[in-house]
């Protein structure tokens, strides 16, 4: 496959360098984008897990082998 044209290195631009119509076109771009609202019981409840059940120890043994080692050595 050839390769295509060479592409100009990107320069970012300084916010001052653009013009009153660009920057309304970006706004008005901004402005008519719909984010829906996350309603606060989308989330669900977490689980309680109690201290030195088999899931903290499961859990101390996946993440800090070398200490749970050392504890039951």
């Amino acid at each position: 496959m050839a390769p295509g044209p060479v592409q100009p290195e990107y320069e970012p631009r300084e916010i001052e360098d653009y013009g009153d119509a660009e920057v309304a076109a970006a706004e008005a771009a901004i402005s008519s984008v719909h984010v829906p609202e996350i309603s606060e019981g989308s989330i669900p409840p977490v689980p309680e897990v109690e201290a030195g059940s088999s899931v903290t120890q499961e859990i101390n043994t996946a993440v800090t082998p070398d200490l749970a080692r050392a504890r039951s050595g």
